[in-house]
């Protein structure tokens, strides 16, 4: 399991924006699965919400933002890990690379 730090490096893709793909939020409807576009579920891995544009980050990572949160190796807490990345049921802030969200590891 990759931490924070690691996961956060392999989303950004070499980017300082809040999407590996910019800063304009409007642009996740292509790229990510979340809730303004997801039908309240999860999507295979690889698959785009835009068929018409290649969704994997410039280091070829998939669900970068959104679809399902990725969980790593840094705490919280004793019981709460951090997770990155977004979720299929949260919205454009939460996909932020720079958004830390956590949840019992139990």
């Amino acid at each position: 399991m990759p931490t924070e730090t690691e996961l956060d490096c392999a989303i950004r893709a070499g980017t300082n924006t809040a999407y590996w793909f910019g800063d304009d939020a409007s642009q996740l409807q292509n790229y990510a699965w979340y809730e303004a576009n997801s039908e309240s579920r999860t999507h295979a891995v690889g698959t785009c919400p835009n068929k018409e544009v290649d969704c994997k980050n410039p280091w070829g990572l998939y669900d970068a933002h959104g679809n399902v949160w990725q969980w790593v190796s840094d705490s919280f807490s004793i019981t709460n890990k951090v997770m990155l990345g977004g979720s299929y049921n949260y919205n454009e802030n939460a996909l932020r690379a720079d958004y830390r969200h956590s949840n019992d590891k139990r």
